[in-house]
This record gives structure tokens, C-alpha cells and sequence, in this order.
């Protein structure tokens, strides 16, 4: 008869949700632009170099988006290096909720973080809470980022000190089926910039919107490197497609 009990509870348990959600992609807070470097593969197919030399184009293209990467990349490398801890540690139930404690010694980060979990329907709803050093800032219980995941959708909103910070919305279907969208939401002078990522297949693309006519469309081969920038303050093309090939010469658009 005990063993029946036995039996029935865990049955139960499980019909309950006895196991931990599983933990939204690593990939949710992070875009890859490595594949936009200085690879040379040769002229595309009908392509023309404009001037074998120049390389103007795909230069304009590179330091927009390492700029971007110093505000999505290197700014947010603590929250991913946390959130990526997370999936090696093991969680633990705690009421209605699922529990991941676990130090974190990375780069500029020296704390213990704690992400919780619990089910709301058929999505999983985040917060993840930090207590230690971050950089210059000693945080103590705080809820540096929360979100909500269900199936290959979900969003994140990171805070600072100063309250909300920057909102990740995301779509991940496979790795070469993603969208990001990261938007400024502080309520100062930067709210509303914003900067989305897309990959299908071999093609990537940055979009981005900021105050002060900073606006650009900026897509990419993750193979072949050959890709196009649109941009409103690119001097002598704006609002002109401008294009470059796999060796990252400027050449006519097709």
C-alpha cells in the first residue's frame, strides 16, 4: 500500500509540474556579428568592383555595428555571463517556484545570482536577482532582470540603479531563424532607440533607429561576407544603398 502511495504522489508531483521549466535560450540576449568581419572569398557573381581599393562601403557598415556591439555586446556581457552560468547549475523547488543559486566570478562581475521561475499557463515567467559586485556597483537583492519564455518566444527587461533599462524581445525557431529586438526604455533622452537582428538562413541584418537621424538597414552573407548598408548620414550616400562584395570592396548594387 505504501508503495502504491508512493506511486500516486509522484505521479501527481509530476502532473504538477515536478520538473524545473526549461531555461530560455542562451541566445535570447546575445547577437552574433562576428560573421561581419574581414573574411575574403572573391567577387560575387556579376559583381564589379568600383574601385579594387576601396573599401568604404563595408567600413561604414563594420564601425556602425561595433558601436552597436558596445551597447548590446559589451554592455549586457554581465547579464549573458550570469544567464549563461545558469544552465549549468541545477534548480531546486521551492513552493510554486523553481530556484537556480549559484555564485559568479566573471570578467566584472563577483556575486551570487538568483533566478527564479514559475509557470503561468503554458509560458514561464523569470526574474533573475543579484547580490554582490557588478562592475563599480554593489548590488544587494537586486532584481537586475525579469521576462517571460513560451515555446520560442519571450522577452527580457533589464533594470539599472536608475530603474528600467533595456527591453530584449525575442523570436529563436532555429539557429538560422532568430529575431531580436532591443529598445532603450530608461524614459530619458535616449528612450525608444532601438536596433533589431535578424538571421534567416545565410542572410543577416541590423536595423536600427536612434535620436539625431542615426538610422540604418545593414545586412550581410554569413558566408560570403558581401552585404549592403542603407543610412541616413552615410556622407555622399544618403539614404542610398551602398554595396560590397565578398572581399569587402565597394561594388554597384544589383
Amino acid at each position: 500500500m505504501q508503495r502504491v502511495l508512493a506511486f500516486l504522489v509522484a505521479v501527481f508531483l509530476v502532473g504538477c509540474g515536478a520538473e524545473a521549466p526549461e531555461l530560455p535560450p542562451k541566445e535570447s540576449m546575445t547577437i552574433d556579428f562576428k560573421s561581419l568581419d574581414s573574411s575574403s572569398q572573391g567577387l560575387q557573381p556579376g559583381q564589379q568592383s568600383v574601385d579594387p581599393g576601396a573599401r568604404t562601403h563595408w567600413t561604414q557598415a563594420a564601425l556602425r555595428v561595433g558601436i552597436l556591439n558596445l551597447w548590446v555586446g559589451v554592455g549586457l556581457a554581465p547579464h549573458v555571463a550570469v544567464f549563461h552560468a545558469a544552465h549549468s547549475q541545477a534548480a531546486k523547488a521551492q513552493g510554486d517556484e523553481w530556484v537556480w543559486t549559484y555564485s559568479v566570478k566573471n570578467g566584472t562581475v563577483d556575486a551570487t545570482a538568483t533566478l527564479t521561475a514559475r509557470m503561468d499557463g503554458k509560458a514561464s515567467v523569470w526574474q533573475m536577482r543579484i547580490d554582490g559586485k557588478v562592475g563599480a556597483e554593489q548590488l544587494s537583492d537586486f532584481l537586475w532582470y525579469e521576462g517571460r519564455y513560451e515555446v520560442s518566444t519571450g522577452y527580457w527587461q533589464l533594470y539599472n540603479l536608475e530603474g528600467k533599462h533595456i527591453r530584449i524581445d525575442w523570436e529563436l525557431n532555429s539557429p538560422t531563424d532568430k529575431e531580436l529586438k532591443f529598445t532603450d526604455n530608461t524614459g530619458g533622452a535616449e528612450d525608444g532607440n532601438f536596433l533589431t537582428y535578424k538571421l534567416a538562413g545565410d542572410q543577416a541584418s541590423v536595423s536600427y533607429d536612434f535620436k539625431s537621424n542615426k538610422k540604418a538597414d545593414i545586412s550581410w552573407s554569413v558566408s560570403s561576407k558581401a552585404g549592403s548598408i542603407l543610412a541616413a548620414d552615410f556622407a555622399g550616400h544618403e539614404n542610398q544603398k551602398a554595396c560590397w562584395d565578398s572581399q569587402l570592396f565597394d561594388v554597384q548594387c544589383q
